[in-house]
């Protein structure tokens, strides 16, 4: 089964509801420990998606990495295949 992705329209009315449960349930009690307990919820988030980001970089460039040998052994294999083509060509001209 496909996860199909929200739309921002989607995220952000869900975004809504679930701030307006949230204080219909809390109904204003210890707002200040609610307020302290979402900044640090925030912040955990942030660095949760630094380190997501720096993580997606790290694999970007070890797939560019990767991607650059593999081009670099079909070049080589390359020059090789033409190689033997133009020494097959040569032996086949003097033998002719």
């Amino acid at each position: 089964m496909a996860i199909v992705p929200k739309t921002d329209e989607e995220v952000k009315r869900d975004f809504l509801e679930s701030g307006d449960s949230f204080f219909r349930f809390h109904g204003g009690r210890d707002l200040p420990k609610i307020m302290e307990w979402l900044e640090k919820d925030v912040k955990k988030l942030n660095e949760v998606l630094k380190e997501a980001s720096d993580s997606s970089t790290r694999l970007a460039t070890s797939l560019n990495r990767l991607t650059l040998a593999a081009v670099i052994i079909a070049a080589i294999g390359l020059c090789i295949a033409g190689g033997n083509l133009i020494l097959d060509i040569i032996q086949l001209a003097n033998g002719a």
